[in-house]
């Protein structure tokens, strides 16, 4: 994650003007507008917004007045409320909690963002916030608004690591790919064992390493858990390519593209038992056997100790890649309609999407967007909260609307969120395709 300050001189705001355009095309959504006066608020246009912000820094001879910053993360890691979470914390460390700003989440690139418009006048003493060596300050406080938010782990690296050392591992590969997938990397050097991260730490475990293997209990326990879901939750494997982070000249020779694989049955057992499921690729990235590591028990297992790869997993040719990915995940589907205009929106973008990657995650909806959903009886549709997706009660209902709407379907896909006062006002928009400059924020 990061947080870059924007350069700017602007004494006009224009980066509620920036902000705004990109809200009116589609590609941008308030999601926070705080500490202002009672009559300047989301319905106001953008020009009663820069007005107030100038209005204040008046009071100081400041001459670069607009404060303007970006949160960005990385992909899709984090999602657009807990960036604005984040973004409010981040606001508060760095002395504009009660200052008039707006956050606005935008859609247009690979990364989740936000930016951040306020004003560096103080609007109670007319004094300018302090901004001396902004910069590192920027970075200090984003690292105090994760750990305030839980979202970074309060524990030191020592901590953490103490706690892998105490799962139960039977095998020294066991333990590598443990510490692997919490971004240690583990060397055997002088006959020393050493654990070490990329931002610097490095700790002997040579004395610490306990070999234990799992409770036979808790692995018939397992073996009947995996035998009772993977008949209820598709097993069916896919694969995930990532190769965003390589350059065109590179992606001949395949090296540093990464793969992954996926299910349904991978999905419900973390979620629902903390089962992590890992696959051990050969050479040419195909399967040849999986680990199971069980975080509730803190134990790890070999997974043909509890089922054949074959007998739980069924792999099949679909490959998807990373980016189409993380949109599907972005989609809770609840019923085989929706699946199926889902399914047909994606193939029609060339994207090769079956059935069977598409399934139930955590209960997304609020209720008012679920009730919505449940009592609509007319063909005219509705939108989903949390990934706008447009559905119709009649399947060709909505499939005619989105031929209608065309291009404006990339836009309906986007995660940006429509409440249900706004149906109207966005289908129309949808519809005729029009720009209102006076567009509500």
């Amino acid at each position: 994650m990061t947080i870059k300050i924007l350069k700017s001189s602007s004494i006009n705001f224009e980066g509620v003007n920036y902000n705004d355009r990109k809200i009116n095309k589609g590609s941008g959504e308030l999601l926070t507008m705080k500490n202002f006066p009672s009559h300047i608020n989301q319905y106001s246009n953008q020009q009663e917004v820069r007005n107030y912000l100038k209005l204040i820094s008046s009071r100081s001879k400041t001459k670069s007045p607009q404060f303007h910053a970006v949160l960005s993360t990385r992909y899709r890691d984090n999602s657009k409320d807990e960036l604005n979470q984040i973004a409010k914390e981040w606001l508060s460390e760095m002395g504009y909690k009660n200052q008039p700003y707006l956050i606005v989440f935008h859609n247009d690139t690979d990364n989740n963002h936000v930016h951040i418009v306020s004003t560096r006048v103080d609007k109670t003493t007319g004094k300018k916030i302090n901004d001396s060596y902004e910069k590192f300050k920027a970075q200090k406080a984003l690292k105090t608004a994760l750990i305030n938010l839980n979202l970074q782990d309060r524990h030191s690296e020592e901590e953490l690591l103490k706690k892998l050392l105490n799962y139960n591992y039977s095998n020294f590969s066991q333990l590598k790919l443990l510490l692997k997938e919490n971004s240690f990397s583990l060397i055997e050097k002088d006959h020393k064992v050493i654990v070490q991260k990329s931002n610097g730490f490095k700790q002997d475990i040579t004395s610490e390493i306990q070999f234990r293997p799992g409770d036979g209990n808790k692995r018939k326990q397992l073996k009947a858990i995996l035998n009772k879901y993977k008949d209820t939750y598709s097993n069916k494997v896919f694969k995930i390519i990532d190769d965003r982070d390589v350059k065109e000249w590179q992606k001949e020779r395949q090296a540093k593209i990464k793969t992954d694989y996926y299910s349904e049955l991978q999905n419900f057992l973390k979620v629902r038992f903390g089962l992590e499921i890992i696959f051990h690729k050969s050479e040419n990235n195909k399967p040849f056997g999986y680990t199971v590591i069980d975080h509730k028990n803190k134990t790890i297992w070999k997974g043909s100790e509890l089922m054949k790869l074959n007998e739980l997993f069924l792999f099949t040719d679909i490959e998807i890649k990373k980016k189409d990915f993380e949109r599907l995940n972005n989609f809770n589907i609840t019923d085989d309609e929706k699946k199926s205009l889902l399914i047909d929106y994606f193939r029609s973008k060339g994207v090769p999407i079956e059935g069977f990657m598409l399934y139930e995650k955590s209960k997304s909806y609020t209720e008012e967007a679920a009730e919505i959903i449940s009592n609509s009886t007319s063909s005219e549709g509705v939108f989903i909260n949390e990934n706008q997706f447009f559905v119709g009660t009649l399947k060709e209902a909505a499939q005619s609307i989105i031929s209608e709407i065309d291009k404006s379907m990339e836009e309906l896909l986007d995660p940006t969120y429509i409440n249900s006062d706004e149906w109207e006002i966005g289908k129309k928009k949808a519809m005729n395709k029009t720009k209102n400059k006076n567009k509500r924020w």
